[in-house]
């Protein structure tokens, strides 16, 4: 997000097509992918797909989506509302 400050992350949204069933679990890693954390799980089948309250972090994050279903699975991007502290 372009700076060392801490960044505090109050959603994530996945633009994703809307399935007849499954989930997508959202996991972060704030340690160059040595560790991972889930944050939650896209429900596929919800027209809005949101995580709300993703915690906070200093530098850079990565982030891993799993799809659990067996169908095919298209998604666009995630939409991350954040907010840099001082």
């Amino acid at each position: 997000h372009g700076t060392d400050k801490r960044k505090f992350e109050s959603s994530i949204r996945l633009i994703a097509d809307t399935q007849a069933s499954g989930t997508t679990t959202l996991e972060v890693s704030d340690d160059d992918y040595g560790t991972w954390i889930t944050l939650g799980t896209f429900d596929m089948t919800s027209h809005e797909k949101r995580i709300s309250r993703c915690g906070s972090y200093f530098g850079e994050r990565s982030y891993r989506l799993t799809h659990s279903a067996n169908t095919a699975w298209r998604a666009k991007s995630l939409r991350i509302d954040y907010q840099v502290g001082t």
